[in-house]
């Protein structure tokens, strides 16, 4: 496993569901294309992740797919209003991240070092 995924939970509580988190090759499951670093598949409630991405990749990637399951969950669909958006996905947002003391952690330690990195250049 890559060192960027150490201590990301394999399973995240969000809304209503639990969502799965897989360390998948490009050419694995989760029907991701070569420009893809991941995918959320909500029939399955599963949320892949490409294992090989550097640092910034992996954090962008799992946030990106976490708001994915937190819009799903949230039930916003592309016709939600803004004021929609960000109200309820503040709150599942929120939900997720008290539901999940892991992965804040996870996201902090990510965040120190991404930080302690671009702080060398």
């Amino acid at each position: 496993m890559s060192e960027v995924f150490k201590g990301l939970p394999r399973r995240i509580h969000i809304g209503y569901m639990t969502f799965r988190v897989v360390l998948t090759r490009a050419d694995g499951p989760g029907d991701l294309g070569e420009l893809d670093y991941g995918s959320t598949d909500f029939t399955t409630g599963t949320i892949y992740l490409i294992e090989t991405l550097d640092l910034q990749q992996a954090f962008n990637t799992v946030i990106h797919e976490v708001r994915h399951a937190v819009h799903f969950t949230q039930g916003l669909e592309d016709e939600a209003t803004e004021e929609e958006f960000v109200n309820r996905g503040t709150n599942g947002e929120i939900e997720m991240w008290v539901r999940n003391p892991r992965f804040y952690l996870w996201q902090t330690r990510t965040l120190r070092a991404l930080r302690k990195h671009y702080a060398k250049d």
